[in-house]
Parts: C-alpha cells; sequence; structure tokens
C-alpha cells in the first residue's frame, strides 16, 4: 500500500473554485486530514490532501487532474509517494462531542 500527497494550486482562483476542489477531491477519495503514531488526526496545510491504497503515481495523477479540472482554473500539480511522512505544528482536528445516554439499573 502506497500513501500519497498531493498539493493542488488554483492560479486566480477564489474560494468558490477552492470548495469546489475540496469536494472533487473528496468524491475521489482524497483527504486534508493526516493521521499520526497515535492515531490523532491533523489537518493538512491548505490546498494539500492525502490518499493511500494500491495505486501508481500515474493513475492518482489522472485522478487529481481530473478533479483540478471541475474547477475551470489553471491549475499546478505536485504529487509525492511517501514513505515515511513527518510534520509539525499542523492543527488537531476538533471532534465533536458526542451524546453519551446513562441508563440507570
Amino acid at each position: 500500500m502506497s500513501v500519497f500527497i498531493v498539493r493542488v494550486e488554483l492560479h486566480e482562483a477564489a474560494e468558490a473554485e477552492y470548495e469546489l476542489l475540496h469536494r472533487a477531491m473528496s468524491k475521489s477519495g482524497f483527504s486534508r486530514t493526516i493521521l499520526d503514531t497515535n492515531k490523532i488526526e491533523f489537518h493538512l496545510p491548505s490546498a494539500e490532501y492525502g490518499i493511500s491504497g494500491d495505486f501508481e503515481s500515474v493513475k492518482v495523477m489522472d485522478i487529481v487532474k481530473k478533479a483540478a479540472e471541475q474547477t475551470k482554473k489553471v491549475f499546478r500539480i505536485l504529487l509525492i509517494r511517501a514513505q515515511d511522512v513527518t510534520f509539525c505544528n499542523l492543527r488537531p482536528v476538533k471532534k465533536r462531542m458526542e451524546s453519551i445516554s446513562h441508563s440507570i439499573q
């Protein structure tokens, strides 16, 4: 299984185009978060995505291109197949509090 980190930059894009890109990338299986070794989830930097699976780099690039083309903007893509990912100062994902019900026996 391979891990890929992708950065997509849209030229002269507004927030709406990036939201479209985020949705397209998500539908294609990409995430905007990453897990550390303790399974704590962190946000990736802006315009970066991750995916893992049994893919070739060329196939992943094709998927990313199709997502970026949906924005109708000029785009730049950097795709890295990662063997060892290390990061620093990423923002942790805040989990929503789930309601807990207690029953009295």
